[in-house]
């Protein structure tokens, strides 16, 4: 089945399914699950790749773990990755100490570290560093927006390239685009109209919710 077909010095590593750690020449430590998972590895030791093509280019990245089918299947240098869910962080190349729990979590990132996504498509156009998404479609449409805190369902699901928000609760800042500065915790209602708003602060169920582009409240 050609695996570890290429191996010289690499030792510890376990290898189950058809071309899995196929290119590992000196690897150390790898466990590849599946077919093509690990594929393309030659130096990156300590991974983890459980399910078809997953972390299928990695070269020389290093602890990483990868659970789905195609998860991390793009990453290539990136480090101390977990990716868990069909799809997770599926295009992460060069990107580091990301967390994607969910399918399709973390998908288009390719560069981005220290980003948080818990939930299935939380954060799945986001391609920066510094956010959490935790909830079902939290920050799903984010592309360069940074350092936001999305906590719930849908919460800053629609929100663009805005910075610096933080909303807590199913649907909270859910319309949101390019609004920063935003603090909004309760839920069902909160800010949920708000689109181009800036500096807000909404406590408590419904607060602010036909708000659209008022600032400063």
């Amino acid at each position: 089945a050609l695996n570890l077909s290429k191996n010289t010095t690499g030792s510890g590593n376990m290898s189950i399914g058809a071309v899995a750690l196929y290119c590992n020449t000196t690897g150390n430590i790898n466990t590849a699950i599946g077919f093509s998972a690990l594929g393309c590895n030659l130096v990156g030791s300590g991974n983890t790749a459980i399910g078809l093509c997953s972390l299928k280019y990695n070269t020389s990245g290093y602890n990483n773990t990868a659970i789905g089918s195609c998860s991390l299947r793009s990453n290539t240098t990136g480090c101390c990755n977990i990716g868990i869910g069909g799809y997770s962080l599926r295009s992460n190349t060069t990107g580091s100490n990301n967390i994607a729990l969910g399918q399709k979590a973390l998908y288009d990132n390719q560069f981005g570290n220290c980003a948080i996504a818990i939930g299935n498509k939380s954060l799945t156009n986001s391609t920066v560093s510094g956010n959490i998404g935790v909830g079902f479609k939290s920050l799903e449409l984010n592309t360069t927006g940074s350092k936001n805190v999305a906590i719930g369902n849908y919460s800053l699901s629609r929100q663009l390239i805005a910075n610096y928000n933080i909303a807590i609760g199913d649907e909270t800042l859910l319309n949101n685009t390019y609004g920063c500065n935003n603090v909004s915790i309760g839920g069902f209602g909160n800010l949920t109209q708000n689109t181009t708003g800036s500096f807000n602060v909404a406590i408590g169920r419904s607060a602010l919710s036909e708000n659209t582009l008022g600032c400063g409240n």
